[in-house]
């Protein structure tokens, strides 16, 4: 009878979830609106918690937890200067670039309370802009080190953001560095070259050494703005230029091109990472409404929805949240501030075949024993699924998943039970 019982409200919460979502599908004004907004962020401080949305504006940084009302934006640091990129190296590690000024990039080391110059020798001889911050991820076992771009040139740091040292003789202008989640030692950047047609670099050793992918001649692809990369399937890749979205399937060595609209001037892209044929990318009309491209297919058609509010700029940069297994969230950085849009999409189960897969690898092993104890112990990890974390099935992820992990792979006898239907 509980079963039933449990059954019939799991069912009746999925109808009531599926209408919510539907009626949330719309544009929203997210805040911030006396800002312009440079670029979005999003970074998780634990889990199951909902992550940290950041907005780098024309006036500091600001901060709020992704999905709270508009009014608790609040200032994170940096107030009066102008900010072009943030990323987390850490969950209390923070970076950020400046577009302007005698010191570009700043840290800080509790999390935002304070600020500090950093990042000595990031810019080379001309160091006049930062366009865009990269951090490895905080997970175990990843060698740690940060990419950054000015208008010049690539810069590598492997001491947390302290110092710097990079690539600076390539003609062009860098306005994107982009890794590798699965493989972070892989790294693309990117922006206009000295032809006035769009640069790709690429590292596959974390920085010390590139390789020239892209030199274009100008129009219509002129220049490149962003890259996105498989969850899965890394050598997949999707780079936006300034008319069109090119998909390379071999690393970045051949493109072909899925012009979404000629007239649009697309700046930035992202990828469901759970629904890898879910593609958004936005930039804008000059001027026109604010506009998000979708796509279902992996890039091959795209779709366009658009709001009343009209834009002289494009979309500077979006980020995608899962609020839950069937709702996505779209925040969306303007010189208005910050938008969102919120719709439904099908239902995605994170756990597959046996719980265990604690880091998403596809394999029970010693990794995934070590993310999982980084994760108990604050070490800032966060399991991409809770449910493959949840060995014991008792609702939540604790000592008592550890236990039956380590018997699990030391031959204790404990067997893998079946993900949760």
């Amino acid at each position: 009878m509980f079963n039933i019982a449990r059954t019939f409200l799991a069912t009746a919460f999925g109808v009531i979830l599926l209408s919510a979502t539907q009626i949330l599908a719309q544009w929203q004004h997210y805040g911030l609106e006396n800002r312009r907004v440079n670029s979005l962020d999003y970074y998780m401080v634990t889990t199951p918690s909902p992550g940290l949305l950041v907005a780098c504006t024309d006036s500091g940084l600001y901060r709020i937890q992704a999905g709270l009302p508009a009014s608790l934006w609040y200032v994170l640091g940096l107030p009066g200067k102008p900010v072009n990129s943030f990323a987390a190296i850490t969950r209390y590690l923070l970076i950020a670039g400046l577009d302007t000024g005698a010191h570009l990039i700043y840290r800080s080391s509790d999390a935002g309370l304070n600020w500090s110059v950093s990042g000595a020798g990031f810019g080379g001889a001309e160091p006049f802009t930062v366009t865009k911050i990269e951090a490895s991820p905080d997970i175990p076992n990843v060698y740690k080190y940060v990419l950054g771009t000015s208008g010049g040139g690539v810069g590598r740091s492997t001491n947390l953001g302290t110092t710097f040292s990079g690539v600076w003789d390539f003609m062009g202008w860098f306005g994107f560095v982009r890794m590798d989640s699965l493989r972070p030692q892989i790294a693309y950047a990117g922006g206009m070259s000295g032809l006035w047609g769009p640069l790709l670099i690429k590292t596959v050793d974390t920085g010390k050494t590139w390789t020239l992918l892209m030199e274009g001649y100008g129009a219509p692809a002129n220049p490149a703005y962003d890259i996105v990369i498989h969850p899965t399937s890394p050598d997949t890749v999707w780079l936006v230029l300034e008319n069109c979205i090119g998909k390379s399937n071999d690393g970045g060595y051949h493109w072909t091109s899925y012009c979404a609209a000629p007239t649009f001037r697309f700046r930035t892209v992202e990828i469901d990472q759970k629904r890898p044929n879910y593609l958004y990318a936005s930039g804008g009309y000059d001027p026109g409404p604010l506009t998000l491209f979708y796509s279902r297919d992996g890039g091959a058609t795209w779709n366009s929805i658009s709001d009343t509010v009209q834009l002289q700029d494009p979309v500077t940069d979006i980020v995608l949240t899962a609020v839950d297994s069937v709702t996505n969230r779209i925040y969306i950085a303007t010189e208005r501030g910050v938008f969102r849009y919120t719709e439904t999409v099908p239902f995605y189960n994170c756990c597959v075949g046996e719980r265990g897969d604690v880091n998403g690898k596809g394999i029970v092993d010693l990794a995934d024993l070590s993310a999982l104890v980084s994760y108990l112990t604050g070490g800032g990890y966060g399991p991409p699924c809770l449910a493959e974390a949840n060995l014991d099935g008792e609702g939540i992820v604790d000592l008592g998943d550890l236990s039956a992990l380590v018997s699990y792979l030391t031959g204790g006898g404990y067997a893998l039970p079946p993900c949760p239907q």
